[in-house]
């Protein structure tokens, strides 16, 4: 199903305004991303999150992904040997920071995903004099995780059993 390209169009505090994309900025403050189209009698509300309110979702979705991608891991562990060895390597960079997630909330599972206790970590955030030292090691988390997902892309090979064959 296709249409014709057209300007985003929506209403802001009752004026109408258009858009060329989906993705624009209010003010030079909000920076909105629309996903949908609301029903006229529920108007949409834009404001802003507490600190700790932002830095818990973002906790949250940094070890949802990593989450999911172990259990995509692990389905394969079954058919797929080596594929073990990367849920195995995902667990090894997590277990580095054991005491540091444990600290702040965020518990390994014994299948190898994370588990957040929202209220320690919460509490870990609004007790916390200095934000980038309580959650620092996230940042180093994170990169360790995205190097190894960079490694899997550029030889996805070494993760799965089969034979390559080249010639000369």
């Amino acid at each position: 199903t296709s249409r014709q390209a057209s300007n985003a169009s929506f209403l802001l505090n009752g004026e109408e305004r258009s858009a060329s994309t989906n993705h624009f900025t209010i003010g030079k403050i909000f920076d909105i991303q629309l996903k949908g189209i609301s029903p006229e009698d529920q108007p949409t509300h834009i404001g802003l999150k507490t600190d700790v309110e932002s830095l818990t979702d973002n906790i949250s979705h940094l070890i949802g992904s990593y989450n999911e991608f172990i259990k995509a891991a692990s389905e394969y562990s079954v058919s797929q040997n080596r594929s073990r060895q990367l849920v195995q390597e995902m667990n090894s960079i997590a277990s580095l920071y054991g005491e540091s997630l444990e600290a702040t909330g965020i518990n390994m599972q014994e299948d190898g995903t994370l588990a957040i206790n929202e209220l320690q970590l919460r509490h870990s955030a609004r007790r916390s004099e200095n934000i980038n030292e309580t959650f620092g090691y996230l940042k180093n988390f994170a990169t360790n995780l995205l190097r190894k997902s960079d490694q899997v892309s550029l030889k996805p090979m070494d993760y799965v059993d089969k034979t390559i064959v080249a010639y000369k």
